[in-house]
């Protein structure tokens, strides 16, 4: 457990362990903005038990970003994607229900390529090949329309990745779903009725099939509006739109135990337990629903877990009360305070 005040440096904590795994922040896309002001560049550098090894990441400005392994840098990020799994919740995860569908299905995408290598170079190709079409569409129009051999070309090969994406995403959400109604119930003690549901225009017909009846308008529009780019995740509770009917805790509680889900997920193919990453546990959730999950956590054994509160006696007093076994870091200023080398057992 780790507490300290906002501003402290908690999250940045747990986004160091998160730029262990995936070699990237989980809330920017631009590693410059994670340098230190004033500073030519950061060096973040971790060390496990299970597997033994030591990861570091290291990032000038300027210079290409360098992951090591045991002191190998790697060729490639993407080789690393998968060797130490983890799970991450944050407060800005309600972009998941209120925002557009891209970071829904970079949710999948992320426990998906973190099992699966595959499915993670099948994505890099359709993303590739989606590019390249886009720029063919946007060179011309419909009084000078692309070549059409060029186009089916592109439509074979975005189809032959779509098909397998399509699969591993539908076949996920199945997996997943006994799990995540399990995990919501515990959470939420049963109070709310909810479902998700994966949505993609596969269902109906091929891709192939979808983007040669939608030629026209795509040579019109210059850009690709067929693919599993376009993919929806559904979030619902009581039959309705999460994102219009459920309250902020509502909305929580779904995204916990559906990453919660994923997490088991993970386990379950892998028998190795994703890192577990709470951050700001008690945002928009009530005292009975973090003690609801705090005895899941307990019980379910999901193996190390990190939790961030601003309160660093409710942190204890939740522990003691529940009868966890933690250790409690106290951070301030982005320096850490003190450190209970002790473990706090039941």
């Amino acid at each position: 457990m780790i507490g300290g005040l906002n501003g402290s440096g908690k999250t940045n904590l747990l986004d160091a362990i998160h730029y262990l795994s995936f070699g990237k922040s989980y809330f920017t896309a631009t590693d410059s903005t994670n340098v230190r002001y004033g500073q030519s560049f950061l060096r973040v550098e971790g060390s496990y038990d299970e597997p033994s090894t030591k990861v570091a990441v290291k990032l000038g400005r300027g210079r290409k970003k360098q992951l090591e392994w045991n002191g190998s840098t790697y060729e490639k990020l993407i080789e690393h994607v998968g060797k130490i799994p983890l799970m991450m919740v944050a407060p800005d995860d309600s972009a998941l229900v209120k925002g557009p569908s891209e970071g829904r299905r970079r949710l999948f995408n992320m426990a998906l390529s973190q099992l699966k290598r595959d499915y993670l170079l099948a994505l890099l190709r359709y993303n590739k090949i989606l590019k390249q079409r886009n720029a063919l569409l946007k060179q011309h129009d419909s009084s000078r329309p692309p070549e059409e051999a060029l186009l089916l070309s592109y439509d074979a090969a975005l189809s032959k990745e779509a098909a397998f994406i399509f699969e591993e995403r539908k076949q996920l959400c199945a997996d997943i779903e006994e799990h995540f109604h399990f995990y919501h119930q515990a959470i939420t003690g049963g109070k709310e009725k909810v479902a998700l549901a994966y949505k993609s225009s596969l269902q109906e017909e091929p891709l192939a099939s979808s983007l040669l009846r939608e030629r026209s308008r795509e040579i019109i529009l210059q850009r690709t509006t067929q693919g599993v780019h376009k993919d929806e995740l559904q979030f619902t509770i009581e039959e309705h739109k999460l994102k219009r009917s459920g309250s902020q805790g509502q909305q929580k509680s779904y995204l916990l135990a559906l990453k919660l889900a994923l997490h088991r997920w993970i386990f379950k193919f892998t028998e190795q337990r994703p890192l577990l990453l709470l951050d700001d546990l008690f945002d928009k959730l009530d005292s009975e629903r973090v003690k609801n999950l705090l005895r899941l956590l307990m019980q379910d054994d999901f193996g190390q877990v990190f939790i961030t509160d601003t309160q660093s006696d409710r942190l204890k007093l939740l522990g003691d009360e529940l009868h966890l076994e933690y250790r409690l870091l106290i951070i301030e200023e982005g320096k850490c305070k003190s450190f209970d080398q002790e473990i706090f057992k039941p």
